[in-house]
């Protein structure tokens, strides 16, 4: 993902990079996303999903509190991967 917005929505820059995104969370059984804490509050041209369309987030430990709570809200599982 270009960037995971405030907002919850994942977001990238090129058309068809969202529409492989997209049709790849319509088809997929479980969805895990893998994004840097630097993604996140980052905004795109297209959104192809929500976080909430997410069944899982892995993300380093600089993962900031707002993220925390997104996912909370969200129901999304998060993973705090270590160094």
């Amino acid at each position: 993902a270009t960037g995971l917005a405030a907002d919850g929505k994942l977001n990238v820059s090129s058309y068809l990079d969202c529409e492989i995104k997209r049709l790849a969370v319509q088809q997929s059984e479980r969805r895990i996303l893998l994004c840097d804490s630097g993604k996140f509050g980052a905004a795109g041209l297209l959104s192809y999903a929500e976080l909430s369309d997410m069944d899982r987030l892995i993300t380093d430990e600089d993962c900031p509190d707002a993220l925390r709570q997104l996912c909370q809200r969200c129901g999304t599982l998060l993973d705090i991967a270590n160094k």
